[in-house]
């Protein structure tokens, strides 16, 4: 007899507002039209035969419970509206449905508890919720007694074969005031992964999601075969089966309450029910797999698919599994939004490893910056959407397939700022048959270390170190784990903290070993030290240190003693750990107390100067401070200038062409750094410019971003709100290359007319020397100006983003009292003016070397310097960027429940003003040689907190007193970057140093007529910072 399908109400089409909408219509129409047919079987403990449930007996099974609810007072039903909730905490089976139904029909709402939570989150859910009554099995009687102690009433209510087998008394009436989307009629509850678990209100519409979560086609003539289900009914997942039994006639198969679902008691449920399909978890699948003489594969590979969630499956089971003709398919659901993948047929191009979100119920995939996809859902009923804390990641061929990559709250922040997710690196080391689970640690520390729980007590085999070693692989430097820096425990001895789904639950169970893991990073700095230096030994031992850190050899055979780490491909955490080692031999020796600079390896970046360092260590010299002196500044633009004089022969040619002269041409824009903030921005506004005749912009490759360059650009253009019409596409050109290594052939760039240099690396930790390539990079763009020139009518004009911290310490006259009114003059400064940071150290020279070209080929190129201040986001965008310092403030007071007050005035010029100023100081006819950029208009910090305060809800304590905060939490992102906070950001951002822009508004409009913020910016701004990933980590931006 084939089944007759309901109509289901679909809130999506228009015109059409019948169709059931609750489920107590949904099981009365099956009742009527599909009577007789099979709902589900539920199994019995002590019983070989299943307990076989009818469409009829399952409407006689409600309304028996609605009878015994009323009847013993459990509900305490209104005539005219809604009764308190009552809560279900029983063994998984058939009866938590029949229950959670008959109080829908009464008019109650559900709250659907978990058997596996502990006494105190099932008190914190019923405290939260304060249901009139809690149906409780008597097994699950300890999970109450906190809540007991509070006066809760507890009922045992009948089982599910007495409700299908008792007298049939006549029903209490229905209640009539169903809508669709209040938030009334079943509460869940989150797993308490972070924490406590959290009641979650949904409504009859969301439970209709999960009838209508298929792309299952109808049989012709009868009913669908069964279908398997592992899952506890108190989960969503679990859900599916009944509701999907209801919906399109899929008898459901599920196991008894009274035991947990083995490999064996599965199979046995697929012989006797001859099931098509199953709805189960991993770690079932994993002991099917390894049954002996293939049982649990033969019996797996007749389903047409076999729907898994709950849990990452290990790729090797998944593997073995697949190659084998197991038809999987990822099914993914939350609790906030409901089933996000269909159940169905896997489609011919399939990928096992990826899912196929649903289109039916408005999930909305939003792509972030680093390339990954978010989910954007709402839940019938709710006025918000809720963002889905999986990161997905598209299929490279099938677009509508996605992969979870990890979960955003995953995301470890390390000590330099360097972000990591460990996803990869766990599910790889959990590939091993002897690994229950691994969990990255690392938040706030120089170095990342996995935690690895095995199976049993046994010592970790051999050759698990081959899977830490893969995961490795996908890893990024920063977030490579050292086999020293792996902690184990077991399941038996030890094990990891879980949900009540059986999900680890990470910060618990770092908390948990927080002991073992603060005793490895203190021991692990003198792990490597097996004997302390020995003078003659110094640099033999530096280069075999830098060679295991960097993993570079050509450092062991000292063939590069001289090249900068930083240069080379060594990162900050990497520092950490070379700067690690060498403490660890030196405090190695008897008695020592040696102690290393946290950047002595920015300030001494070659295995030269690092060397020489330790070994002045080991004599007792003095060691210079070579970074942060003048006369290594002085010294290094002495330097380049010298290199700058060796290309007068470039000069001459110049002559050369002017004599026979050259033709004038449209400009030819050379931007570098076009995929920053700024550098999308100035790209729009030189494309805008019908004078251009092509942007050549010229990018570091990236090695971790598949995407094509032009994607790349468009993607981060898309992104920060800067427009570029497709048109325009065709005026532009992008290299991927180093720019050491430019092509001084290349017909295009020798027809460059102005060239913008904007990339620069923004590392405050660097030293003035580890700079030297990105200046050697200046001399190599003053190189091509010069050729250029020789085929321009007009001198090459370049420019340089330099910063305000250039003259963050300038030293006014003292005959000049008026001078910090009127702002800083834009002209060149002495090596006293810039901050002690070798980042603003590094532009002073660059300043100096294109005063030097200027003074050198004046008639061949025209160089200019231009001081940026703050930069926010684009009017009207919003899009500042979150990794910089003023946005880290805002998220770490969020966190702190604070804002700092600011006294002074700030000037913000929003970047796409800065790249208009930027275009017209260009073009310019008088196009200076300093130039300062911030927004004339300044504003108090007080009117601009006091409007950020209103929007956040946040107070605000004194500067001082947030600092203490900053420090004593030591995990807010401003905790990275508190020194810069307390030091050169209170002076240069808080009007102590004030740009004078007297010759930049002359020569630019935009800047001339430039406003201040209002609070319409700040909602803007807030509103960006509410849409970006919460993990992101902390970096300090200046121009």
């Amino acid at each position: 007899m084939p089944f007759i399908r309901p109509h289901i109400h679909d809130a999506r089409l228009e015109g059409h507002s019948d169709g059931i909408t609750n489920l107590p219509d949904l099981i009365e129409f099956n009742a009527t039209h599909n009577a007789a047919l099979t709902f589900g079987f539920q199994c019995q403990a002590k019983s070989l035969l299943p307990s076989r449930i009818s469409y009829a007996q399952l409407q006689a099974a409600v309304e028996n419970a609605c009878s015994w609810l009323v009847s013993s007072r459990c509900t305490t039903r209104i005539a005219c509206g809604l009764s308190k909730p009552v809560a279900i905490l029983l063994s998984s089976d058939i009866s938590i449905f029949i229950y959670m139904a008959a109080l829908i029909r009464l008019g109650t709402p559900v709250i659907c508890l978990s058997a596996r939570l502990s006494s105190s989150a099932v008190f914190h859910v019923l405290e939260k919720t304060t249901p009139s009554t809690v149906l409780v099995s008597p097994e699950l009687e300890k999970a109450t007694q906190q809540a007991q102690r509070a006066k809760m009433v507890f009922v045992q209510p009948p089982t599910y074969v007495e409700l299908l087998n008792g007298p049939s008394p006549v029903p209490p009436p229905k209640f009539s005031g169903h809508r669709r989307e209040d938030c009334n009629a079943l509460i869940f509850h989150t797993s308490g992964s972070t924490g406590l678990p959290k009641p979650v209100y949904h409504s009859h519409a969301f439970i209709m999601r999960f009838a209508t979560c298929h792309n299952l086609l109808p049989p012709i003539d009868e009913q669908y075969p069964p279908n398997v289900s592992s899952l506890p009914l108190y989960h969503g997942f679990g859900l599916l089966a009944p509701m999907l039994a209801l919906s399109i006639g899929l008898p459901f198969v599920l196991p008894p309450a009274s035991t947990i679902p083995t490999a064996r008691s599965t199979i046995l449920a697929l012989e006797f029910s001859k099931a098509r399909s199953m709805l189960s978890v991993p770690s079932i699948l994993e002991d099917m797999l390894r049954l002996p003489s293939n049982v649990g594969i033969d019996a797996l590979r007749k389903l047409d698919f076999i729907a898994i969630g709950g849990a990452p499956m290990k790729e090797t089971v998944a593997h073995a599994l697949v190659s084998k003709g197991v038809k999987l398919l990822n099914h993914w659901g939350a609790t906030e939004i409901g089933p996000m993948a269909l159940i169905q047929i896997p489609p011919p191009n399939y990928d096992w490893r990826y899912l196929i979100p649903r289109t039916d119920i408005g999930l909305e995939l939003v792509k972030t910056e680093d390339n990954t996809y978010r989910v954007v859902g709402r839940a019938p009923g709710w006025t918000e959407p809720f963002t889905v804390q999986d990161l997905l990641v598209q299929h490279p061929v099938f677009p509508d397939q996605y992969r979870i990559l990890g979960r955003a709250d995953d995301l470890i922040v390390l000590a330099t700022g360097e972000k990591v997710r460990p996803a990869a690196l766990e599910q790889a080391v959990g590939e091993h048959p002897a690994v229950q689970a691994a969990v990255g640690f690392g938040d706030g520390r120089d170095a990342m270390g996995l935690l690895v729980e095995l199976v049993d007590d046994n010592h970790p085999p051999e050759d698990l170190w081959e899977y830490l070693a893969k995961g490795n692989e996908g890893m990024d430097k920063h977030g490579k784990v050292a086999k020293d820096m792996v902690l184990f425990t077991s399941a038996t001895r030890k094990p990891f903290v879980r949900t009540d789904k059986g999900s680890i639950q990470t910060k618990a169970t770092l908390n948990l070993f927080k002991d073992e893991i603060n005793r490895l990073y203190n021991t692990n700095s003198v792990a490597s030290a097996s004997a302390p230096f020995v003078i003659k030994d110094v640099k033999l031992v530096i280069r075999g240190m830098v060679a295991d850190v960097s993993g570079l050899e050509e450092y062991r055979s000292g063939q590069i003693d001289g090249a900068d780490f930083f240069e080379t491909g060594m990162d900050s955490v990497q520092a950490a750990q070379l700067r690690r080692r060498i403490l660890g031999k030196l405090q190695s020796a008897p008695g020592s107390v040696a102690n290393l600079e946290p950047d002595i390896c920015f300030q001494y970046p070659t295995v030269d100067k690092l060397s020489d360092t330790v070994t002045a260590f080991l004599k007792g010299e003095p060691r210079e401070t070579e970074g942060h002196s003048i006369t290594a500044m002085n010294k290094m633009a002495e330097d380049f200038t010298e290199r700058l004089a060796g290309l007068a022969e470039l000069a001459n040619g110049r002559s050369e062409a002017k004599q026979h002269g050259v033709s004038p041409q449209r400009k030819v824009v050379l931007l570098t750094g076009s995929t920053g903030s700024l550098g999308c921005f100035l790209l729009s506004r030189l494309l805008e410019d019908a004078s251009v005749a092509k942007v050549i912009c010229i990018n570091r490759p990236k090695a971790n971003d598949a995407d094509p360059a032009r994607q790349r650009q468009e993607r981060l253009m898309n992104h920060r709100g800067a427009v570029v019409l497709g048109d325009d596409w065709r005026r532009v050109r992008i290299i991927e290359a180093e720019m050491q290594a430019l092509d001084y052939t290349d017909t295009e760039l020798l027809k460059v007319t102005h060239i913008v240099h904007n990339a620069w690396p923004v590392d405050f930790n660097r030293s003035l020397q580890s700079f030297e390539s990105h200046i050697g990079t200046l001399v190599n763009l003053i190189k091509l100006a010069l050729l250029s020139a020789q085929n321009n009518a007009n001198p090459t004009r370049l420019m340089f983003m330099s910063s305000i911290a250039v003259v963050g310490q300038y030293h006014w006259p003292t005959s000049d009292e008026s001078g910090p009114a009127r702002g800083i003059p834009e002209r060149p400064v002495d090596a006293r003016s810039p901050t002690q940071l070798g980042y603003a150290q590094a532009k002073w020279v660059c300043e100096k070397m294109l005063e030097a070209a200027n003074t050198l080929y004046g008639t061949s190129i025209r160089a200019s310097s231009v001081r940026i201040g703050q930069m926010t986001g684009a009017d009207g965008a919003g899009a500042w960027t979150e990794t910089e310092h003023f946005p880290i403030i805002v998220r770490s007071s969020r966190m702190l429940g604070a804002l700092p007050e600011i006294h002074g005035s700030l000037s913000w010029m929003p970047v796409n003003r800065a790249a208009s100023v930027l275009v017209e100081l260009l073009f310019s006819s008088r196009f200076r040689e300093v130039y300062h950029l911030e927004n004339p208009a300044r504003q108090s910090w007080r009117d601009t907190l006091d409007a950020l305060s209103s929007i956040l809800e946040l107070p605000m304590v004194p500067f001082d007193d947030w600092m203490v905060r900053v420090r004593e939490s030591g995990s807010t992102p401003a905790s990275k970057i508190a020194g810069f906070l307390e030091g050169d950001f209170m002076k240069l951002a808080t009007g102590s140093v004030v740009l004078g822009t007297d010759e930049a508004r002359a020569d630019s409009a935009t800047l001339e007529t430039s406003s201040r913020l209002d609070k319409s910016h700040i909602e803007e701004y807030v509103a960006h910072w509410n849409k970006v990933d919460q993990g992101t980590p902390a970096q300090t931006c200046i121009p």
